[in-house]
């Protein structure tokens, strides 16, 4: 059975019943005040480090001249502390076709791009990203 939208977890295993990937939704039920939204673990057991952590935050908007993200201080706090570890992705739905998905950008350590004007903090929780600049 395929997983579906409301799967907390999701487990991707090799022929030997490894586990390859794990994907964890944080907020699957309700908001659960962990500061990002997905929790992605890649195991590589060719490495001596068997596995690395990707943490992910959603942010998502209708309104495609909106690039505005507004994050929570425990959010800005964890990217800081995660940044190497850390992505967010801006996901644009389609408000004039039932909400239905018209783009999604990859924005890979935010904090980078603070440096080179893409991203501006507006105040302590607000972000700026400049997608077409």
């Amino acid at each position: 059975m395929p997983p579906s939208l409301i799967d907390a977890e999701l487990q991707i295993r090799d022929n030997e019943n490894r586990p390859l990937a794990l994907l964890i939704w944080n907020n699957s039920v309700n908001e659960s005040t962990f500061p990002c939204d997905l929790r992605l673990t890649l195991f590589d057991y060719t490495s001596p480090t068997t596995e690395a952590i990707q943490y992910i935050e959603v942010k998502t908007t209708s309104d495609e001249n909106k690039d505005i993200i507004y994050i929570t201080l425990p959010e800005w706090e964890f990217m800081r502390q995660n940044r190497s570890c850390f992505n967010m992705y801006r996901v644009y739905l389609d408000y004039t076709d039932n909400y239905s998905l018209s783009d999604i950008v990859k924005i890979k350590d935010p904090l980078q791009y603070i440096t080179n004007g893409r991203l501006s903090p507006i105040e302590t929780m607000v972000l700026e990203f400049l997608k077409r600049g």
